[in-house]
């Protein structure tokens, strides 16, 4: 591997060459969005870890290897000129995606593209279809529909005499889909789709619109079968035009063709005068009686499964619309000036704060959240009415309600709450209390979310058609509350409006009174392609107030290790074993090369100094389990002296950051055990240290200086976290006074000297 600094440019390559000029050369180039080559030094354990990352699990290579296996070892049925007839392949973006590292986000890009999806026409084929029908029916769906509707005209039939050919295909599809979903995030395909949807100015509805004569008891047709008809006429490779009444099929038209399907022109028919001719076209008919959706899917091949909806703050009016499945009377302006007047209220009133507690030998932490003193008082019906879904905190919220109802509200969702809304016979008092009922969840955990969120892209899986989306995600809301929020219901819930993620995904028992009994309990963030939502510790990567607290994104994160559901859990510091740490830990005090021994632990007066030894910290999975646990991992000179979780490194943050009373000045100088760090880097020593009952043999706190390093000040805070230590942001004394009272005992301490 070598590194090249190009002069005046925010980039460099890290090229990695393969033995034989027969594989190919990949050029990565690492930018960021502002800083010199000179402030910007990306370790190579970085490198390491993020070719790792890319061909993992959850990585973004890879995905097709399984189907070019079977194509290269079995009589290939999947002809290439049966894909021409209807794809054309147009190219590719170079991979993109962002790298998490102790220096800052650094973007990574891959510009050799020859390989992209497979490298082969088939598999390009297949990851491009993937990924355009996962954009709107999520990944399950598009498989499914896949594979029921449009791979037996361009690839089974011919595989009929090879047992298993079929099977095998949705096999592979099943087992790679989240790598190719990952991929093709990386390629900037989801922003591709959603830029070639709004091009066409389709309708803010995405569902389908019923012909005039059709009786509004009807039910309406799955979009999903809908979608599967527009499937089969592509099989069938005919020239005249697809008509639909589906605003989703065009919506999935409109991102095949923008990934190389041969369909003509998209257009919007009103139902009058001629219906428009067009070569391939697809013509979505808002009104009339014209016939339509000739091939829709048989209803008994579906599975039913949550549809996505991509959108931004400014889009919620039309969002909301769309999650209730139908076509209202409403305008999406409408239920936009609801959302807005909603998410002002919420805004202004609502604060969240990050608390650490300690009971039962263990720090835990929670979000509280607090409340302005509300001005006036609501009319009694919407307090009523609010305590329905937010018992909690109903007095604070009742006001929403009052922005489109009145107490006959009240009366008729007494009635009807939870019944599910399809017709139009659903009173329209129903429709507004779930629209108010979604625009507060979405105005509170906006909040929750943090800063810079109202300025992304969101995907979301909100269903208003029936009450159970509501349900799960009010419940969780409600217990955050009442009790506090949880790391990991906290991830959940903003993973909800913004990482598509179901409700139903959760399972039952994912909330519990008792963080320790559930498995979720470590989840700090969620990936689903480019929407992620982690901790902010990640992005500072430093000891500061900003690094508590949440931050989403919108463009791929590479380096995040993540579980099959999409979540990212922490590690801990004590699950790295070394079987024999004298062989593999720096053997920093015993460096034969040095002319004198390296310092030991000496008692003195604490005093701000630098570390004795650098160190660097980064990004991995936890290299010695099976599960794909996030931590940061610390070396010197290259070698691995342990890892940290990051619950344990913010709750030393949240610990140390309590707010402290001015210094009131001290008669007697202050005595500590000064340690080195690089007496601290020895693995069989902390381990032996940590374990003893006592951690000083001279009965006196021990303060590690590593003044404004913020590798070793983070590192030690997850190092400390279990024997309750804490940064000293200043005096010694008052910070080892405040542990004193916070713990309400005596004992031996550990002060990390940062500032």
């Amino acid at each position: 591997m070598r590194l090249a600094h190009p002069s005046r440019q925010d980039i460099f390559r890290a090229e990695t060459e393969a033995g034989s000029s027969s594989i190919k050369m990949s050029t990565w180039v690492f930018r960021t969005d502002s800083g010199s080559l000179q402030q910007i030094q990306i370790g190579a354990a970085d490198l390491v870890a993020a070719h790792s990352a890319a061909t993992s699990a959850w990585g973004w290579v890879g995905g097709f290897a399984g189907i070019r296996h079977i194509l290269a070892n079995i009589h290939n049925p999947f002809s290439n000129s049966t894909i021409t007839n209807v794809f054309s392949c147009l190219g590719f973006r170079p991979s993109l995606c962002q790298i998490l590292t102790f220096q800052g986000v650094v973007y990574l890009q891959d510009g050799y593209t020859d390989d992209a999806f497979g490298g082969d026409l088939r598999t390009q084929f297949l990851g491009l279809t993937i990924c355009a029908l996962a954009h709107e029916c999520g990944a399950a769906q598009a498989i499914h529909v896949f594979m029921q509707c449009l791979a037996p005209a361009l690839f089974l039939q011919a595989s009929k005499g090879i047992p298993g050919m079929r099977e095998a295909l949705y096999t592979q599809l099943n087992d790679s889909s989240q790598v190719i979903l990952n991929e093709g995030a990386t390629r900037g395909l989801p922003k591709q789709f959603i830029q070639a949807i709004a091009d066409l100015r389709l309708p803010a509805c995405y569902h389908a619109f019923r012909k005039f004569n059709q009786t509004l008891d009807d039910p309406l047709l799955p979009e999903i079968s809908m979608i599967g008809g527009l499937l089969k006429w592509i099989g069938k490779q005919h020239e005249e035009s697809y008509f639909t009444r589906s605003a989703m099929v065009a919506r999935v038209a409109a991102c095949l063709k923008s990934v190389g399907y041969k369909i003509g022109q998209i257009r919007i028919w009103d139902g009058n005068g001629d219906p428009p001719i067009l070569n391939r076209g697809v013509i979505l008919v808002i009104a009339g009686s014209a016939d339509t959706d000739p091939y829709i899917m048989d209803l008994d091949a579906l599975e039913e499964q949550a549809f996505t909806s991509h959108y931004q703050l400014s889009t919620v009016g039309a969002l909301l619309i769309n999650a209730l499945h139908f076509r209202c009377d409403k305008l999406p302006e409408s239920f936009q000036t609801w959302f807005e007047n909603v998410q002002n209220l919420i805004s202004a009133n609502l604060d969240f704060h990050w608390e650490w507690s300690y009971a039962n030998d263990r720090s835990s932490m929670k979000i509280i959240s607090t409340w302005n003193s509300p001005q006036g008082r609501p009319p009694s019906w919407s307090t009523r009415l609010a305590s329905l879904d937010f018992p909690n905190f109903a007095d604070r919220v009742a006001s929403c309600y009052t922005l489109v109802g009145s107490d006959e509200m009240l009366r008729v969702v007494l009635k009807t709450k939870n019944y599910w809304v399809s017709n139009a016979h659903i009173p329209d008092e129903l429709i507004r209390y779930r629209i108010i009922t979604a625009s507060i969840l979405l105005a509170v955990i906006g909040k929750l979310a943090g800063p810079g969120f109202d300025n992304l892209r969101h995907v979301t899986t909100l269903n208003l058609v029936m009450p159970t989306w509501i349900m799960k995600i009010t419940q969780c809301v409600n217990y955050g509350m009442e009790y506090g929020f949880p790391i990991y219901i906290a991830v959940a819930l903003i993973a909800s409006i913004h990482c598509g993620v179901d409700p139903e995904e959760l399972g039952e028992g994912f909330l519990t009174s008792d963080e320790t009994e559930s498995l979720n309990g470590e989840v700090i963030g969620w990936r689903n392609g480019i929407y992620a939502v982690v901790p902010s510790l990640l992005f500072e990567m430093a000891p500061t107030l900003k690094a508590i607290g949440f931050r989403c994104s919108d463009t791929f994160i590479g380096n995040l290790p993540v579980h099959d559901k999409g979540f990212v859990r922490s590690g801990h510091e004590r699950q790295l074993i070394f079987t024999e740490p004298d062989n593999r830990a720096p053997r920093l005090m015993e460096d034969e090369t040095r002319s004198q021994a390296p310092p030991s632990p000496v008692v003195g007066p604490p005093v701000a100094a630098a570390s004795d030894v650098e160190m660097y910290i980064n990004i991995e999975r936890i290299f010695q389990t099976r599960d794909p646990d996030l931590c940061f991992c610390g070396r010197v000179g290259g070698e691995v002296i342990g890892v940290v979780g990051v619950t344990e490194i913010l709750t030393t943050l949240l610990r140390s950051f309590e707010p402290q009373k001015k210094c009131p000045g001290h008669e007697e100088v202050a005595q500590a055990e000064i340690m080195p760090a690089s007496f601290w880097a020895n693995m069989r020593w902390v381990r032996d240290r940590l374990m003893s009952k006592s951690m000083s043999s001279h009965n006196h706190h021990t303060y590690i200086p590593v003044k404004g390093n913020r590798c070793w000040a983070l590192f030690l805070a997850g190092h400390i976290n279990s024997s309750q230590g804490i940064l000293s942001n200043g005096c010694f004394d008052c910070a080892a006074t405040k542990r004193s009272n916070a713990f309400e005992k005596e004992g031996n301490l550990i002060v990390i000297g940062y500032q």
